[in-house]
């Protein structure tokens, strides 16, 4: 693929992958706040509890098979065809096997009403399983349009279900029904849509290929899901179901930007990493390129989110989520530096060297239990200050790795992003507290402290000829020329 071509795919991707993502968040954002003002907090919490559990299972599903499709370049309707029933084997194996263990899942937790819950959530993962294929084969052809278009759909539809339900008194069925909805109509609009077929062929030696490299990415992907999960499910043994609300609720707000962000980077990096896998200078000069990008948004993002905590959850959830303001901005100086290290880990897993990304995820298991354990005594407050420790010191090994491999190492990166972590304190945090000294209401506070930091965020990014900025103009000037 030429360097012209390759840009304008990964360009149009990027574009129509922000626009998912972007409508994505905010259908969410708008959703999961209509349904925490109808819902209580132990209704979030039950379904915490039980999606620990059902998050590691997803991890089987794929087994890394659509990550090895798409980095296989000359890829047979064979190779799909295995994968496909390969995926939908797995599911309903899993989600036999939750209906057979929802009663342990309940004595763990100590609530009986939660093996009912589980079977019937038990079934999402059969669901999600039919259209991994078929998403994948998008994602080669750079087709991220159907994809938004998909996404967007089914959350609405799902969404609108879930209130409805929520708001008539359903309390957790609401929550569920929400879930298995949105699977459904997801694969339902991939087979409507998609042209593909499963052909009646199960490949040996493609299975082989594919498992030689996705089980890496398999026992990887079990690791990252069970450490980033062990937070919820020890808050869950070890505290009540609204404790865990709080938890969950807080997580949802914290990761909306980073979760936006990393659903373009995994959706549109892959591809074109893998496009350039052999000339590392292009892939440093691309991974740098990213890494200034998203930091240079994500840093003021975060940092915006964690100094309007307050207002935004007495504004949005009312006081009865107040319990959840310092867990949220607690979380979202942890979830800060998390694009840096997932940037790091594409960029390894695409040279094929998802041996080392095994071992970060192994290295990072006795960081994390350590930090948790120590940590669980002494409250909630404490597990996610322990959690902000553990995620700086496990960022150290994916760009160690980088280092090594290409010579663009932790310190390297540290100079191309922290200028615009220094940016952002200096453009919020004095501006909300001057404001939230003069002004009581929440919204205006919001509005106003959003509005004033993000201009004098650009203003400095401006004056700074900041590559971003740079990027953005040139951007800009080449729309205003084509519609002159």
């Amino acid at each position: 693929m030429s360097s012209v071509i390759l840009k304008n795919a990964a360009l149009n991707s990027a574009k129509w992958t922000t626009v998912e993502k972007f409508f994505v968040q905010v259908l969410q954002f708008v959703i999961q706040t209509i349904l925490a003002r109808l819902l209580a907090p132990a209704d979030f919490g039950i379904i915490g509890m039980i999606s620990v559990f059902l998050i590691v299972s997803q991890q089987f599903l794929d087994s890394g098979f659509s990550i090895a499709l798409i980095r296989k370049q000359d890829c047979e309707k064979k190779d799909y065809s295995t994968a496909f029933y390969f995926n939908i084997f797995v599911g309903l194996i899993f989600s036999v096997f939750f209906f057979f263990i929802s009663d342990s899942i309940a004595v763990f937790y100590k609530m009986p009403d939660l093996s009912l819950f589980t079977k019937v959530l038990g079934l999402n993962l059969f669901l999600l399983s039919l259209s991994i294929v078929q998403k994948t084969i998008y994602v080669k052809k750079f087709d991220f349009k159907s994809i938004a278009i998909n996404s967007i759909l089914s959350i609405s539809i799902s969404g609108f279900v879930g209130i409805l339900l929520a708001y008539n008194g359903y309390g957790v069925w609401a929550l569920i029904t929400q879930m298995l909805l949105n699977s459904f109509i997801a694969s339902l609009i991939f087979w409507i849509h998609s042209s593909w077929r499963p052909q009646w062929v199960f490949s040996i030696p493609s299975f082989k290929y594919m498992f030689s490299y996705g089980s890496k990415l398999l026992l990887t992907g079990i690791i990252s899901s069970v450490m980033s999960n062990v937070t919820s499910l020890i808050i869950g043994k070890r505290y009540t179901s609204s404790d865990l609300g709080y938890y969950t609720r807080a997580e949802k707000f914290a990761t909306v930007p980073s979760m936006a962000l990393f659903g373009i980077f995994q959706s549109v990096l892959y591809p074109l990493f893998s496009s350039v896998q052999d000339n590392n200078e292009e892939l440093i000069k691309v991974q740098k390129r990213v890494l200034q990008c998203s930091s240079c948004l994500l840093f003021f993002l975060m940092l915006l989110l964690c100094v309007l905590a307050r207002p935004l959850i007495l504004f949005l959830l009312t006081e009865k989520w107040s319990a959840a303001i310092v867990i949220l901005q607690l979380l979202c100086i942890s979830s800060m530096f998390s694009h840096i290290g997932l940037i790091n880990i594409i960029l390894i897993q695409v040279v094929g060297r998802s041996d080392l990304v095994l071992k970060y995820s192994i290295m990072g298991i006795p960081i994390t239990l350590l930090i948790l354990f120590a940590a669980m005594s002494h409250g909630i407050i404490a597990i996610c200050i322990g959690y902000i420790v553990g995620c700086q010191l496990k960022l150290l090994f994916p760009t160690y790795y980088v280092g090594k491999l290409f010579h663009y190492g932790y310190i390297k990166q540290f100079k191309d992003f922290i200028s615009y972590l220094i940016l952002s304190i200096i453009c919020i945090v004095p501006t909300y507290y001057f404001f939230s000294c003069i002004i009581s209401d929440y919204l205006v506070q919001i509005v106003i402290v959003s509005i004033l930091s993000f201009s004098m965020y650009l203003i400095c990014l401006f004056f700074k000829k900041d590559i971003v900025c740079t990027m953005l103009l040139s951007i800009i000037n080449k729309k205003i020329k084509i519609f002159k």
